[in-house]
């Protein structure tokens, strides 16, 4: 299969990842001179940019999604072929992901109050917790997943630590969305840090624990 056979069978992944610059097009000239770029925990912007700075999310998704399409082509492993399906599915979440980003974006720029801080935190969450749930399809490559040296080394090492790294991400995503109905942005930022490193760090350790078995 040829890189462009797979971009015409991923279209609905393409038409979503050039979707934001439609919008883009269409809301332009009610843009104001300077946008909203980025917000603090309590959701007020701290800092602003040209319009032309939204143009950096939709080229980021193409990029993303170019990578992920180009893995069965140049990983030296040669496994990609048979996740292929995984590696789909998983352009197509990204993809719908930052177009989610990206309209939450828009819409403060064009001057709409909204809650922008809760809506990331949830979106983040559910892309967490979807990209854990295919983590135990993926098999060894240099792109996608949990790459160590030890992972890489063993295919035995990759398989475990991909399916315990898809319990935390899922389960460690759901239990935070579930914490975030009861507290605030401002607390739940303190229990959201330390998850981030537990699903960062964790399978890196458990890695070289069962590698070390």
């Amino acid at each position: 299969m040829k890189f462009t056979d797979v971009a015409k069978k991923n279209g609905l992944t393409l038409v979503l990842a050039l979707f934001p610059l439609v919008l883009l097009a269409i809301f332009w000239e009610k843009l104001p001179e300077e946008v909203p770029v980025h917000w603090n925990i309590k959701g007020e912007v701290d800092d602003y940019g040209s319009p032309h700075t939204l143009i950096f999310l939709p080229l980021l998704t193409l990029l993303i999604v170019g990578i992920l399409w180009a893995v069965p082509f140049i990983d030296p492993k040669k496994k990609g072929e048979y996740f292929l399906s995984t590696l789909d599915t998983l352009g197509l979440a990204i993809s719908l992901f930052m177009l989610y980003m990206f309209s939450l974006i828009l819409i403060a720029s064009l001057g709409y109050k909204t809650d922008i801080s809760t809506f990331v935190i949830y979106g983040v969450l559910f892309l967490l917790m979807f990209l854990g749930n295919y983590f135990g399809k993926l098999r060894p490559n240099y792109f996608v997943g949990i790459r160590t040296p030890w992972t890489l080394e063993r295919e035995d090492v990759w398989i475990k630590t991909h399916r315990f790294s898809g319990i935390i991400w899922v389960g460690g995503s759901l239990l935070m969305m579930i914490l975030k109905l009861f507290v605030s942005n401002e607390i739940f930022i303190w229990f959201f840090i330390p998850f981030i490193v537990l699903i960062s760090l964790g399978p890196v350790l458990y890695s070289y624990l069962i590698y070390k078995k």
